[in-house]
Formats: C-alpha cells, sequence, structure tokens
C-alpha cells in the first residue's frame, strides 16, 4: 500500500470519527438546553446505581434538613448529586430519599461534618 494511500485512509477515518463527535456534542448540547438548564431533566438514581426497580413506596422526598439528619445518622449508604441541585440517598435498607440541597456541594460539606457515620458511602455526581 502506497503512503498516500494510507494518509488518505487516515484522513477519512479522521474525518468520519470528528463527524461522530460533532453529532454527539450537538445532541448533548440540545439536551442540555432543552431539559438540564430548564431543570426539566428526570433523574433515575438507577441508571446510575443499578438499583432494581423499585415501586413509589420505596422513594420520599424530604425537605434538605431531614435529609442531613439522616445522612448524620448514619444510614446512607449511596449519594447522587445532579447540577439542579438535587440529592438522592440511597439508604442502607434499599429506600431512596430525594431533596435539594440549598447550593451547589453543600452535600459534600455536610459528609465532611458528619465524620465517622458517612465514611464508606459511594458519590457520584454529573
Amino acid at each position: 500500500m502506497s503512503k498516500y494511500k494510507r494518509i488518505l485512509i487516515f484522513g477519512t477515518k479522521a474525518l468520519v470519527i470528528g463527524g461522530v463527535a460533532f453529532i454527539l456534542l450537538a445532541v448533548a448540547g440540545i439536551y442540555w438546553r432543552n431539559h438540564i438548564a430548564e431543570g426539566t431533566a428526570k433523574f433515575q438514581p438507577s441508571r446510575f446505581f443499578f438499583l432494581p426497580p423499585s415501586d413509589s413506596s420505596n422513594i420520599s422526598i424530604l425537605s434538605w434538613e431531614e435529609a442531613v439528619g439522616i445522612l448524620h445518622s448514619g444510614q446512607v449508604k449511596k449519594i447522587m448529586q445532579t447540577h439542579a441541585l438535587e440529592i438522592t440517598l440511597i439508604l442502607k435498607n434499599g429506600k431512596i430519599i430525594n431533596t435539594k440541597e440549598p447550593g451547589i456541594d453543600d452535600i459534600f460539606e455536610e459528609i465532611n461534618k458528619c465524620g465517622n457515620s458517612c465514611k464508606g458511602i459511594s458519590i457520584a455526581t454529573e
């Protein structure tokens, strides 16, 4: 295979990969504008934590203060934070608690205050 043919093949592959990356970024931007920035995206904890489907009786929506109290009690196994300030706590007993933090990364300040009760909690952010 000649040197020029190899260059042509490499260039074609690079253009295809670049085109696909451009399309994916464009789709992500459209999704961001239409859903995430407006706060209409639906967070699904099972997509992040590989949870079995749960019925709605397993999910609670609590105030920030109530959720912090549960965090400090040592019952939390996993935490997920979104850019929309949504916090999901997965408890050791399998229950799911949703809340909204007052400011970005407030959950991490509470984890630091918590001490030994919060050691070993799995944390995910988007």
